[in-house]
Formats: C-alpha cells, structure tokens, sequence
C-alpha cells in the first residue's frame, strides 16, 4: 500500500514536469520574449525622444545665432553710416600724413596733386 501511494506520487510528479515541458516551458518563453520586445520598443520610443529633444534645442540655438546676426549686422550698417558721415578729405590727409610719419627706414611713393598734397584716392571720378 506504502509502494502504491509512492508509485503514485511519482507518477503525478513525472506527469506534472512532463506536462510542464510540454506546455508551459513554450508558455515562458513566449512570455519572455514578449517582456523583451516590449523593453525594446520602450527604449525605441526613449531614443526617438532624446532625438527629438535635440534636436528642438538645436533649433532654438540656430534661431538665437540668427538674431544675434541680425542685431550684429544692424550695429556694423549704423557704425558704417557714423563713419560715412563723419570722414572728410581733411581727416583722410590728416591720417595719411600720421602713417607717414610712423613709417621708419622705409621708401614711400606718395602721388602729389597740384597743390602740393597727396592724392590720397588716385582715380577717384571729380564730382
């Protein structure tokens, strides 16, 4: 009766890794490779959202560069302007004449006008 009872125990405990091996083992593995297609798609969606963080901050920063471009051509069309209205012939000589006398050791051909003074823009077209 005791080898009966024990048969059986075996016989349920074969029966039940057999079944196991038979239908859960592939159950598992089916699970497990779901868990991990899952994980990947959740670390596809991270990346893409890394990438489309990025790339909105580049953007942000290609549109500040732009204004500041903008705002710094603005500044150099002014002081261009500044310049054009302040420089007369009388300065561009006064100038000439200081390069002239830091110029040391050096030969210099200055074109001289009919008044005796250089001709600081030879060619220029009379107004």
């Amino acid at each position: 009766m005791e080898d009966k009872k024990i048969g059986v125990v075996i016989a349920l405990i074969v029966i039940l890794v057999v079944s196991f091996f038979l239908f859960g083992y592939p159950m598992i593995r089916v699970w497990w490779a779901g868990q991990a297609g899952k994980a990947q798609l959740r670390h596809a969606n991270f990346e893409r959202e890394v990438q489309i963080v990025n790339a909105q901050a580049n953007l942000h920063a290609q549109e500040f560069n732009a204004q500041s471009e903008v705002v710094r051509a603005e500044g150099i069309a002014k002081a261009n302007n500044i310049i054009k209205d302040s420089i007369t012939e009388a300065y561009i000589r006064y100038l000439w004449v200081q390069t002239l006398d830091r110029t040391n050791n050096q030969i210099i051909y200055v074109p001289l006008g009919q008044d005796g003074l250089p001709i600081t823009e030879a060619g220029r077209a009379v107004k």
